[in-house]
C-alpha cells in the first residue's frame, strides 16, 4: 500500500493501519481469512491472484479513502520464483504463461487498478521482458529491479531501458561504497531509487 494522498509519513502510517484493518475485516466477512503470515500479513484464500487486487482495492474504500489518489498498489511480483522452463508458472491458478502473457495480465491489472509501483515482475535475468514492461508502463508506473539489479551499479549501467527505479540493499551487495556508486549510476541515468 502507497498512501499517495497522505500529507505526512505519519498520516500514511495511520491510513496504512486503516486500510489493513478494513482488509482483515473483509477477508472475515467473505470467510477466506486463514490467519496472519509470520510477517504480519493477512493469509488469505483468494481462487486467484487478481482478486488480491480486487480486495485490497475495496479495503482502501472501506477504509473511507480514495483507490487511486488517497492510497494506491505496490506490487512485489519476484518473478524470478515464479520462472522455470521458460515460463512463469502462477501456481494458484494453475497455469502457466510466457513473458507476453504475463505482459499483458500486468498491463490489464494497470488499466484496472490503482498500481503504482511493481517490483521485479520478470525473472532477473529476463532483461528483454522488463524492458517490455518498462516501455509500456514506466511512463506512469514505478519498475522496480531488486533482484534484477541486486544493487549493482555495473547492472544499472547495463540496463538499456530495462526497469526505471532500483532498491538499493547495503546488505545484499555487501558495502556503503556500493551501495552508494549504485545510486548514483541510478541517478546519472534518471533511475528513482528506494532505500532498503
Amino acid at each position: 500500500l502507497v498512501c499517495t494522498g497522505a500529507g505526512t509519513f505519519s498520516e500514511a502510517l495511520e491510513w496504512t493501519a486503516e486500510v489493513y484493518r478494513a482488509a482483515g475485516a473483509r477477508l472475515a466477512r467473505r470467510g477466506t481469512l486463514q490467519g496472519v503470515a509470520d510477517e504480519g500479513g493477512y493469509w488469505p484464500s483468494f481462487q486467484s491472484n487478481e482478486e488480491g487486487l480486487v480486495e485490497l482495492a475495496a479495503a482502501i474504500e472501506d477504509a473511507g479513502m480514495r483507490p487511486g489518489t488517497d492510497a494506491c498498489i505496490a506490487l512485489d511480483v519476484a518473478a524470478t520464483q515464479l520462472h522455470r522452463d521458460g515460463r512463469y508458472h502462477l501456481a494458484l491458478e494453475g497455469r502457466a504463461l510466457d513473458a507476453d502473457q504475463l505482459l499483458a495480465m500486468y498491463l490489464r491489472w494497470l488499466e484496472r487498478y490503482p498500481i503504482v509501483s511493481i517490483e521485479d515482475p520478470f525473472a532477473e535475468h529476463d532483461a528483454e521482458a522488463m524492458r517490455a514492461i518498462t516501455g509500456a508502463a514506466g511512463a506512469r508506473v514505478q519498475i522496480v529491479g531488486d533482484d534484477f539489479f541486486v544493487t549493482d551499479a555495473r547492472r544499472i549501467t547495463q540496463a538499456e531501458g530495462a526497469c526505471n527505479c532500483v532498491l538499493l540493499k547495503p546488505n545484499q551487495v555487501g558495502t556503503l561504497t556500493e551501495t552508494l556508486a549504485c545510486w548514483d549510476a541510478a541517478r546519472a541515468i534518471g533511475y528513482g531509487a528506494i532505500a532498503s
